[in-house]
This record gives C-alpha cells, structure tokens and sequence, in this order.
C-alpha cells in the first residue's frame, strides 16, 4: 500500500445529477398512481425538503401512492400516515 502524502485531501464528492419531475395526476382511469421516490430531498436545504415534502404529502392525501427511501428519519416521520418502527413509513392518503 502507497502511503498518502500528508495533509492530502480526498476529492470532494462530484455533484449528484439534477432530475426533473413531473406529477401526473395521483388517481388515473385504472385506479392509484404511484410514486417511486429514492432519496429525494439529499443535498437540498431545508426549505427545499419540505417544499418537495408537502408536495409529495399533497400528493399521497389526493389518493396517488408514494413509496418513498430516505434516511431523514424526522423529516419522514412529519410527513407519513403512519411509522412502523423506525424502518417505514406510509405515505397513503390519511
């Protein structure tokens, strides 16, 4: 193994790509739409999280589904219907 030099810094984690979404209506012609969300509020400020946390809550209460991974365990647990544990949360309409 090569020894680091001293005071070497790792590289700083590349930027995560940005996504845009688009949210169709929560309940189509066949019943519940749902939601596959996977850590969607990393790298964004608090206000940002929940502005995309009441929207997505917004979207659950109007009958859409959400499934949800995250691990901001507060944030989540304001938002869900319903905690089991500290494992998962629901996000169906309330």
């Amino acid at each position: 193994m090569t020894p680091q030099p001293v005071g070497r810094r790792t590289p700083a984690r590349p930027p995560r790509p940005r996504a845009e979404v688009q949210f169709w209506e929560p309940v189509g012609p066949l019943g519940r739409c749902w939601l596959m969300l996977g850590e969607l509020v990393v790298d964004l400020d608090r206000g940002h999280q929940l502005q995309v946390m009441r929207r997505t809550r917004a979207y659950a209460d109007a009958g859409g589904g959400v499934v949800a991974i995250m691990h901001e365990l507060n944030l989540s647990a304001m938002f869900a219907s319903g905690c089991g544990g500290k494992i998962a949360c629901s996000l169906l309409a309330r």
